[in-house]
Parts: C-alpha cells; sequence; structure tokens
C-alpha cells in the first residue's frame, strides 16, 4: 500500500494557481453567460430555437411594434461583462489594446390590454491603451474629417445608456410600437493635451406590424438618430498645444492655442421595411 502525503504549502500553490487561471480567464474573454444561453455556446444566434433569438421581426428586424408577440413572460436579464482585446494589425488610429467593462439590465413586463414594456439600462467604462494621435470617439465613423493631436496615450469613455420600448395590439393583427434611447459618455485622453470628451447620442425608434398569417408578417420601421461630440483640448499648464484638423488621411489644418474645441454633429433617418 502506498502513502502520498501533501503539505499545506501545497494546497496553498494550487490555489494559487486556480485562482491565476480565473484571472487569466476573465482578462481575455467575453462572459455571457448571464445574458443568454445562445452566446455561450459558440456565438450561436438563430440557429437554433430559443427565447432570446428568434427569427422574427423584433429579434431580427428589431421592430419595436413585434414586441408584445416576441415577449411573453416578465423578466430581469442582469449581464456584466469583461472583454480585453489587443493585436498589431488593425488601423492607424485604432489602440493598442481594449479594455470594456459593461454591467447591463433588462426588465420586461407583459402589461395585458395595455401592451408590453421593455427597460434596459447599462453602463460602460471602456479603457483604450495607446491611442495613436486621435481625439475621436468614433474615428471611423465615417466622417472624412479627424481631430488629432501629435502624441499617443491612453484613452478612456464612461458613461450609462438608457432605453425604454412599448408595444401594443391596436386591433386584430395589428401592432405598433415605439421605443427611445439616450447615452452620454464622457472621454479623457490622459497625456499631453488631456482632450475632454462629451458624447450623446439619441435615438427613435416607430414600427408597425401586421400579420397576413400564420406564417406571414410584414413590418414598417422609422429610425431617427442623433449624435454629438464635443472635445475640448487645454494645456494643463495654459502652455500652446497642436492640433491637426485632418480633411482625408492626407490634408491638415494646423490648430494652435492654449485651449481649442471641436464639435461634431450627425444625425440620420432611416426606413425599412421587413418580411417574415
Amino acid at each position: 500500500m502506498i502513502y502520498l502525503y501533501y503539505s499545506e504549502n501545497f494546497y496553498n500553490m494550487i490555489r494559487k494557481i486556480f485562482f491565476l487561471g480565473i484571472v487569466l480567464i476573465l482578462l481575455t474573454s467575453t462572459v455571457d453567460a448571464q445574458q443568454s444561453r445562445t452566446k455561450s455556446m459558440g456565438g450561436l444566434s438563430f440557429s437554433i430555437v430559443d427565447r432570446d433569438y428568434t427569427l422574427n421581426l423584433f429579434d431580427f428586424g428589431n421592430n419595436p411594434a413585434w414586441l408584445i408577440v416576441d415577449e411573453k413572460n416578465s423578466r430581469l436579464e442582469i449581464t456584466p461583462s469583461l472583454n480585453n482585446s489587443w493585436g498589431s494589425y488593425r488601423r492607424p488610429y485604432s489602440a493598442d489594446g481594449f479594455y470594456d467593462y459593461n454591467a447591463g439590465f433588462i426588465g420586461v413586463k407583459p402589461l395585458g390590454e395595455s401592451g408590453t414594456f421593455r427597460g434596459k439600462a447599462d453602463y460602460t467604462y471602456e479603457l483604450r491603451r495607446n491611442n495613436y494621435r486621435t481625439l475621436k470617439k468614433d474615428t471611423y465613423g465615417g466622417e472624412a474629417f479627424y481631430f488629432n493631436d501629435t502624441t499617443s496615450g491612453d484613452v478612456r469613455f464612461n458613461g450609462p445608456t438608457f432605453e425604454f420600448m412599448h408595444s401594443m395590439n391596436l386591433f386584430n393583427d395589428l401592432y405598433l410600437g415605439a421605443s427611445a434611447s439616450y447615452q452620454i459618455m464622457d472621454g479623457l485622453k490622459k497625456v499631453y493635451t488631456y482632450a475632454e470628451t462629451l458624447y450623446r447620442n439619441v435615438s427613435i425608434d416607430l414600427g408597425a406590424a401586421y400579420s397576413l398569417s400564420e406564417n406571414l408578417n410584414v413590418g414598417f420601421k422609422y429610425k431617427y438618430e442623433g449624435s454629438q461630440e464635443r472635445i475640448v483640448a487645454d494645456d494643463v499648464n495654459l502652455l500652446t498645444v497642436q492640433t491637426y484638423h485632418y480633411r482625408g488621411d492626407t490634408y491638415a489644418l494646423l490648430l494652435s492655442g492654449s485651449s481649442q474645441s471641436y464639435k461634431l454633429k450627425k444625425k440620420s433617418d432611416q426606413i425599412g421595411t421587413q418580411l417574415h
């Protein structure tokens, strides 16, 4: 008979290795288990039948009118997540890496004949490591303009997002719905210009849907979205700082002063139809 003896130091070492392994997993992956089963199974979405992801006008077409049909039960969903990514294969104004922390809450409440209500709130903290020159939040958002300084540094953005949605059955097989969301974020570049950003985004969705038969549904959706980004660059010592307002990737206007500001406004109107 063979006896094996383990010292207390051995157990402590095992515990430390286990704890280190858990930390490494959290730092290199996104935690989606509480959000839905499908994301935790290799990113499955519409390939299996699931109450969170169904091929319908709401889950697939983002039509708020179909909320009352898609959500039949009350529920509260809590979603903490952590994402860490890095790599050298990136565009010039992309950061070396990202830390993205998020805590989200979704509540659904059927109201009987008054329809169905859905509320969503989340808070995001994003850290961009060694971001090269750019001072804009969405550098590659589609605009032909860049607002840059002359240094690379860490940039953080944080703030909440709120969304409210309501859907109701107007009569027979006609459904109406609407939603509104508001996001506000603060940003700070932690070097040189110490540029501060105030970013806000507002969107409104209006939807209508009609069920022609059990297997044929049509929908109509209108969406308005408006965003504003205000950037203020001040030298902490009240000295002159240099920034550049690029037109495209080549031509730039040099801006010089102890205090500079930049404002970007965007808005869009979208109209779409869905057939399911």
